[in-house]
């Protein structure tokens, strides 16, 4: 039996002074340990009860700052005393604690089972006794949280992390499935439970909230927690193991869980420095080279430490930007949608605190402009290449997609930001400009691209449909050349991956006609953009005698076709937009009657809108039909793949059967030859019989094991998508 002793409240005998917090002097009472030996608990709680209400009567001021400053002694219970006294000792074990908060009473301990090395094992009983510590009380026992907290780093010790494990020991699968799924359900919200937060914080706040909470989060952890002196070294041991599961886990779903348990404690890592940098460097890491779901669940976690921490903040953005240009050497098909939400996530990120972003942001765009010098100046073959690669386009990308996001808040925090539109702008044209080769006419598409995102986003006129007719001369020159005889298979190349065709790819017919698309698509959105303008006929005249001209230089009849019925549309539209011009009083000062004019241009009933559309919904069929024929694909290589394994598997099954028959029922070979043969003498049928069994037992089991795969393969299947 655990013997329980009281604590009794004696009251100052001297006044507490104004501005001086009254100290609590705890004293053991014996008149109160005898009271315990003779007439037990029930004597004990009242003993209590009464003690306070003792305090309460004789000094209310010093009660007054019990009940602030220290709530827990007033709400004394028998798990306290017990946690306290266990933590003293380091010897806390989760199948030592009571089953129940009702059963304590007892005060029977269970038996602890312990390993050859001396550590207590956690066992399944110990684990539902957590659980129901953590379930069914309305405040979560001290002992429980300790007592999980160890529990969870000795999973993170079974996982193979460089961590001082404590005297526990996990050696069941399910038991340290249900750990981590307790810690990570329950332990974040009691673990500020038992700390006391003075402050709370909400992601609904205003930012001016949310940078006074940011202030609050700065000061004193004494200051920001009623009981951190307590608990700072129990949540510090859970975070630190928390990190530790975070960077040896590999399952993408067990990585989104640990992300979404790290982003519930973030407010508690901005308190450590050591801890909050390594936080944000693993994090960093998932954000740039796993799945999109953990991407996701990583911006989140990213996300909320720098909004409870502003001085966080640069370190975030300076190494997100680092990962994203590390992780962007090579484009493929498959990473270009990871690529884009790394993009969209900066963006993001950057706006958060938009005045602190500024100086970042101008100087990286700089670094950009001066290797376009250096390249401009030298025209050396090593400085080319510094431009011409993807990490230099996609630095292009994420500053045209932070300026666009820039444009959309419309707050005076990004209107500095929004500034940087025109260096930018400067710094995609000359990079056009620098090497004028027709093998890089991939590289001076995706500028265009991303000329017209700034253009459509930032209500800025650029002279991207002047660029894009340029790339006609290059393209025309090309097509001049006959494609090379047996060629013509490149028609699933992705030229959006492409920065620079090979000599192969340009005389490729397949290639092309992926290229000469692919400009006709360029200059659709750029005639697009434009559609909207009263002096659109003044503005298109000049390209549309370009195209025309090369209409005449062309000799392949389908890109004849393609950009005769682009030059018409352009001229229908033209005259649809100089009839409605002629039909309204327009007053070039008059911004109002602007507007109004450019909103009724921009009708979708207009020719050109009606022709954009059309061409919309063929792209998006074409890419469908194209996804549809890479899943085939795929499918066909794996069930290409299981045929050969289960092939392999069948011919090393029927080598094992042959090898277990006798020697003359081997050499008379298989069944066919038996049957084949002309003997018909017993000797014979005796070896007809045993082969016809032996191959009959082995098909048996083939079928047999095959069932039984596809079973476990299903079962598998089904609890991975639950996970």
């Amino acid at each position: 039996m655990v013997e329980l002793q009281t604590v009794s409240l004696k009251k100052k005998s001297k006044k507490v002074k104004s501005g001086q917090h009254p100290k609590r002097v705890n004293k053991r009472s014996p008149a109160s340990e005898s009271n315990l030996a003779s007439d037990g608990e029930t004597s004990h709680k009242l003993t209590h009860q009464q003690e306070l209400a003792a305090i309460a009567k004789n000094d209310p001021e010093f009660f007054k700052f019990l009940q602030q400053q220290d709530a827990d002694l007033l709400h004394f219970n028998e798990s306290d005393v017990d946690s306290i006294s266990a933590g003293e000792n380091g010897d806390v074990s989760v199948t030592a604690m009571e089953s129940d908060a009702d059963e304590s009473a007892t005060n029977e301990t269970s038996k602890v089972s312990v390993d050859d090395d001396g550590r207590r094992i956690v066992d399944q009983p110990s684990v539902d006794a957590l659980r129901e510590a953590f379930v069914s009380s309305e405040k979560t026992p001290s002992w429980a949280v300790r007592a999980a907290v160890k529990a969870f780093m000795a999973c993170v010790a079974r996982v193979g992390a460089n961590i001082d494990s404590p005297n526990l020991v996990i050696n069941d699968d399910k038991v340290f499935e249900d750990v981590i799924r307790l810690c990570f359900r329950h332990l974040g919200a009691s673990l500020y439970e038992v700390l006391g937060p003075t402050i709370k914080w909400t992601a609904k706040e205003e930012p001016g909230d949310r940078e006074e909470f940011s202030s609050a989060v700065e000061g004193t952890c004494i200051d920001r927690y009623k009981r951190w002196r307590k608990w700072n070294a129990v949540a510090k041991q859970y975070l630190h193991a928390l990190l530790l599961f975070l960077n040896e886990v590999q399952n993408a779903d067990v990585v989104v869980c640990t992300l979404r348990a790290a982003a519930e404690v973030a407010e508690l890592y901005v308190h450590f420095s050591r801890l909050s940098r390594s936080l944000i460097k693993a994090v960093v890491r998932i954000w740039g080279r796993k799945t999109l779901d953990c991407r996701l669940a990583s911006m989140l976690v990213l996300c909320k430490v720098v909004r409870v921490s502003k001085h966080f903040y640069p370190t975030v953005l300076k190494s997100c930007y680092l990962e994203y240009v590390s992780n962007v050497r090579e484009v493929t098909p498959e990473t270009w949608s990871l690529i884009t939400f790394m993009q969209k996530a900066f963006a993001e990120i950057v706006h958060i605190y938009p005045a602190v972003a500024f100086p970042y942001a101008f100087v990286y765009v700089r670094q950009l402009a001066i290797h376009l010098r250096n390249a401009m100046i030298a025209k050396r073959k090593e400085l080319i290449q510094t431009i011409y690669n993807w990490q230099f386009m996609q630095c292009i990308y994420i500053w045209a997609e932070v300026i666009v996001r820039a444009y959309s808040i419309q707050h005076e925090e990004t209107k500095a930001i929004t500034e940087l539109v025109y260096p930018l702008c400067q710094v995609i044209i000359a990079t056009m400009r620098l090497y004028p080769s027709m093998k890089y006419v991939p590289l001076r598409l995706h500028c265009i691209k991303a000329l017209l995102l700034l253009q459509v986003n930032c209500n800025v006129y650029i002279p991207t449909l002047s660029l894009a007719v340029q790339q006609l001369d290059d393209v025309g020159l090309t097509l001049k050349k006959k494609p090379s005889k047996g060629k013509g298979t490149m028609k699933n190349v992705h030229v959006n991956c492409l920065l620079k065709a090979s000599s192969s790819q340009l005389e490729d017919a397949g290639f092309r006609q992926m290229l000469v698309e692919e400009l006709f698509m360029v200059h659709l959105e750029a005639v697009y953009v434009l559609r909207s303008s009263c002096a659109f006929a003044d503005i298109v005249r000049p390209f549309d005698g370009q195209i025309k001209r090369f209409l005449k230089s062309c000799m392949n009849a389908d890109y004849v076709r393609l950009f005769k019925s682009l030059s018409s549309k352009i001229s229908e539209h033209a005259k649809w937009v100089d009839a409605i011009v002629a039909a309204r009083e327009v007053h070039l000062n008059d911004q109002f009657n602007l507007g109004s004019l450019e909103a009724s241009l921009a009708s979708s009933e207009s020719p050109f809108a009606k022709f954009y559309q059309s061409w919309q919904a063929c792209k998006v069929q074409k890419e469908s039909t194209a996804q549809m024929f890479a899943s085939k694909v795929t499918s066909k290589k794996e069930d290409s793949a299981k045929e050969d394994a289960n092939g392999r598997k069948v011919a090393r099954k029927w080598q094992e059967a042959r090898t277990e028959l006798p020697a003359e029922v081997q050499g008379n070979g298989n069944a066919r030859d038996i049957h084949a043969g002309s003997g018909t003498t017993p000797k014979t049928t005796r070896k007809r019989k045993k082969l016809k069994a032996a191959n009959k037992k082995v098909h048996n089991e083939l079928t047999l094991e095959g069932d039984q795969n596809g079973t476990d393969d299903l079962v598998d299947f089904v609890m991975s998508d639950s996970e």
